[in-house]
Order: C-alpha cells, then sequence, then structure tokens
C-alpha cells in the first residue's frame, strides 16, 4: 500500500492555492481543486511563476528547458540545455524562436543564504531541503510573498532572452484548430474506441481536432475529437481545474493509453499533456500563454506555383463536381501527380492525415517527399478571402513536423496498414513495402519534405492588391514557420 502526502494553503487575499504533494498527478491537483474551490481555479502562467526569483540575488541556472513558439510539433518543440550558468548560452536568435518553459539553479535570498529553486509554466515550483511539514508551510508562505510583492527585483539572466508571451485572459474568437503536443507524436499512444461491451482499437494520431467553437465570453471553447465512425466532444475551460470534460451523455468514451500502459479517458489524458490551439493568422496558444505572430506581409512570390485549373471545380474539394463536365480538386490534382511519374503517390485524405496526398520523388539520390494539402476555393479567383487560405495554411504548418524522416515513416507504417475495423491510405503509385523499404534506406540527410498548400481560390494576379493584406500576412506568417524546416509552396491560380 502506499501513501501520499498533501500539503494545501490558500491565501484569500490573492486567491492563490498552493498544493505540495508527494503525488505530481495532474488529475490528483484537479479533484483537490474541485474538492475545495468546486474546480474554479487556473494554473499560473510562466510570467508570474518567475516571480519566486523575486528578491533573490546572484542568479545562476543549471538547467534551462526552453518551448518553440513554433506551431510546428517536432523534436525540437522542447529544447533542454543544462551545464554551469547555461541560461548564458542562450542567444537572440534563440530567443526569438523560443519561450520559457522551466529553470533549475540557485540563487541567494534576503537572508544570505543559497537555495536550489525551479519552476515552469503551469504554476509547477520545487526546491530541495525541504524535509518537515512546518519547512513547506514556511517555504509556502515566502513563495506566496515573493510572488505578491508590490516591488519586483529581478535579477538578470539570460531567461530574459526568451519570449515570455502574453497571458491569456480570454480565449481568441477565432481559434479555429488544435494540435497534439510533441510527446504525442514521439510515443503515438494507442486508443480505445469504447462503447459498451463493443471496442475499436486505434491511434490518437488517427484523430483528427476539429469543429471548434468558442463561448461568446470567450471563457472556453469546445471542439470534437474525431476518426471516421467516432467522435467525442470536449470542453476547455482553462479556468477550471480539471480544465478539460467530455460534453454531453453519449456512452462513447475515447481511452488514451497513459506512460503507465493504463487506459485513461481522454478529457485525463489531456489535462496531462498539452495541445497547441491555433487562430486564423496563425498566432498560438498553450498553458496559459498567447504567442502572437510577429506582424509581415512580405510574401516570397517564388513560394507561388499559379497553374490553369481548366476542367476542374474549384469550389469542390473532393466527391462529386458541382457542375457537369467537371471534376473536384482533389481528383484533378490527383491525375497531374501521377502523370508527372513520382517514385511513389499514397493517398491519405481521412482523418489523422499527413496530406491529402504524400509523394515521394527519387531525385539526385535524394529522397524529396512532397505533401499537398488542398482546399476549396469559397468563390473565383482572388485574393480577399481569408478563410480561403487560414485552414490549409494550418494544415500546412502542422504537416511540416514530417520533415522528421522517422515521423514519416511512422506514419506511412500505421496508415498504409489495412486493419479489420479501419480505413487505410490507399497506395497510387508503387506497393507499401516498397515504399517502406526506400525511406528507411534513405539517409536523413538525403531525405527532404517540400510542402504544398493548393488553394486555387487565390490569385497571384491579385495577391499584390490592398485588400490582399490580411491573406498576405497568413501565407508569409506560414511560410516563416515552415521555411524553418522545409519547403513550402502555394498551388494557386494564376
Amino acid at each position: 500500500m502506499n501513501f501520499d502526502c498533501f500539503v494545501i494553503r490558500y491565501f484569500p487575499d490573492s486567491s492563490l492555492f498552493f498544493i505540495t504533494a508527494t503525488s505530481r498527478s495532474g488529475r490528483s491537483y484537479g479533484e483537490i481543486i474541485q474538492h475545495y474551490l468546486e474546480g474554479s481555479a487556473s494554473k499560473i502562467n510562466f510570467r508570474v511563476a518567475r516571480l519566486v526569483l523575486n528578491g533573490l540575488n546572484n542568479q545562476e541556472f543549471f538547467n534551462v528547458g526552453m518551448r518553440s513558439t513554433s506551431p510546428i510539433r517536432s523534436a525540437e518543440s522542447y529544447r533542454i540545455s543544462a551545464g554551469a550558468n547555461t541560461d548564458r548560452t542562450i542567444s537572440d536568435s534563440t530567443g526569438a524562436k523560443y519561450a520559457p518553459g522551466h529553470f533549475f539553479g540557485r540563487a541567494v535570498n534576503g537572508a544570505g543564504r543559497t537555495e536550489l529553486i525551479g519552476a515552469s509554466g503551469g504554476g509547477r515550483v520545487w526546491s530541495t531541503g525541504r524535509n518537515s511539514i512546518k519547512s513547506v508551510v514556511d517555504w509556502v508562505s515566502e513563495l506566496h510573498a515573493r510572488i505578491t510583492a508590490k516591488h519586483v527585483s529581478i535579477g538578470k539572466s539570460g531567461l530574459d532572452r526568451l519570449r515570455l508571451g502574453e497571458p491569456l485572459e480570454q480565449i481568441p474568437l477565432d481559434t479555429v484548430m488544435a494540435d497534439w503536443g510533441p510527446d504525442a507524436y514521439k510515443t503515438a499512444p494507442s486508443v480505445r474506441w469504447q462503447d459498451g461491451d463493443v471496442s475499436v482499437a486505434s491511434n490518437i494520431l488517427d484523430c483528427d481536432i476539429r469543429s471548434f467553437q468558442v463561448e461568446d465570453d470567450q471563457s472556453s471553447l469546445s471542439f470534437d475529437i474525431a476518426d471516421e465512425n467516432h467522435r467525442v466532444s470536449i470542453r476547455y475551460d482553462p479556468s477550471a481545474s480539471p480544465s478539460y470534460s467530455i460534453m454531453g451523455n453519449s456512452p462513447l468514451r475515447l481511452l488514451v493509453e497513459a506512460n503507465d500502459h493504463q487506459f485513461i479517458g481522454i478529457d485525463e489524458w489531456l489535462d496531462d499533456v498539452s495541445l497547441t490551439y491555433f487562430t486564423k493568422n496563425l498566432a498560438t496558444f498553450a498553458d496559459g500563454t498567447l504567442h502572437e505572430v510577429v506582424p509581415s506581409i512580405s510574401l516570397n512570390a517564388e513560394s507561388l506555383r499559379p497553374r490553369v485549373w481548366d476542367g476542374c471545380d474549384i469550389s469542390t474539394e473532393f466527391g462529386p463536381a458541382k457542375a457537369e463536365g467537371l471534376v473536384s480538386i482533389q481528383p484533378f490534382l490527383k491525375d497531374i501527380l501521377v502523370a508527372s511519374g513520382p517514385t511513389f503517390l499514397i493517398y491519405d485524405h481521412r482523418s489523422g492525415e499527413a496530406a491529402d496526398f504524400i509523394v515521394g520523388r527519387s531525385v539526385d539520390e535524394q529522397l524529396v517527399v512532397e505533401l499537398h494539402h488542398c482546399k476549396g476555393a469559397g468563390g473565383k479567383p482572388g485574393a480577399g478571402r481569408v478563410d480561403d487560405v487560414y485552414e490549409v495554411a494550418g494544415q500546412a504548418v502542422k504537416s511540416a513536423r514530417f520533415f522528421d524522416k522517422e515521423f514519416l515513416l511512422q506514419h506511412i507504417k500505421r496508415r498504409t496498414l489495412e486493419r479489420r475495423n479501419g480505413g487505410h491510405s490507399p497506395v497510387l503509385v508503387s506497393d507499401r513495402e516498397s515504399i517502406i523499404r526506400l525511406i528507411e534506406s534513405t539517409d536523413p540527410i538525403s531525405f527532404r519534405l517540400v510542402v504544398f498548400a493548393v488553394q486555387p481560390g487565390l490569385s497571384a494576379a491579385s495577391l499584390d492588391d490592398e485588400s490582399a493584406d490580411s491573406v498576405r500576412r497568413i501565407m508569409a506568417a506560414a511560410n516563416d514557420w515552415v521555411g524553418q524546416d522545409c519547403e513550402i509552396y502555394w498551388t494557386i491560380s494564376d
């Protein structure tokens, strides 16, 4: 039998609630907050957590975590730097791309004593040498005093070069999509869709996060997690604990395999991992912090790939065209890709896709993989409709994670395998085994990723118009994010 100790203290004047525990389960914290505060509490962001350094001098950090502000979930989504005075190695260029995730180091307090202290986003603070309940209570009081002090004095350090972001006061009304955290892409946890005695196995990466709806008061949002045959609705309320809850009374449950190989509810799993949410202009927020996109309307003309769409119903992405004699965008593009003589071609259009089409080309001893994302036009070709561009831009940015060859390989292995209880992504050119062997035999240095955002509703001639400023900003932001790791092109109308 295992026992845990919880030391709880609430400060009414500041409304700060401290939990010190031997159990570090986020769900345990949530149950305590639900019991004492009826769930009405939100985690403090890093800007507030950093105040535990208030009044400390001679700060030296030997472990610093930095969270990438890019919405692309790659192996570098979280970078850890360790060593003596490691914060001094943070450069201005690193600071432009990363936000603080955690720190741990030593400093001298007002009493002249050296103390070890660490903190991270979400309000976690830790130290050493607190080996009695009294010492823990005294330490919590000291932390509270530092956080709430009217005078703030935090010594300079390399942490100052990192982007703090802004506290998330309200959920942006134009929140339109989200992505799994980096751990989900590394571990690809199994899931079970459970409806009574019926259980269907799948993978979290084969599920979509979609159908976002922000409440009018911007206090919470709802979304669906779904595959081709199942759907659960989730509410996210950053001011509540737990922050995620299931909506409705459906008997269908989505269970996720946690780190201890036990299956837990999707709401519990989401409370322990971090989703990144996107707005229409590709600003992101997570863990109570909002990171805006640096404004830019400079769009590199070399990223544009205009073409003629004769015979295509550009308003329909897939399925039957709306007019006789025309085809929708996906079959139109498929014929073009097949005719181009690729080494392989996979149709991946379904929940959890890497792109609508995955194309491989062996070029000059390199394997070039193209990801083509399609979106139907909202009208005649032009450049004034933001709705024509934000979704395909977001898809392009999210798919840039596949610049890591292993991510792509595992995705193709999983998606092209025929399963009894689920669909698969058909291979249109070559075969599954040959594709896997080719990717496995390709050295990482010989692997190159190119992302294509296909939107015939955009007109190259119209992108110079003043009315296209908002569209150009979104396209330029996508180019900036994706261009850090791979190439991006826009397949549009001439």
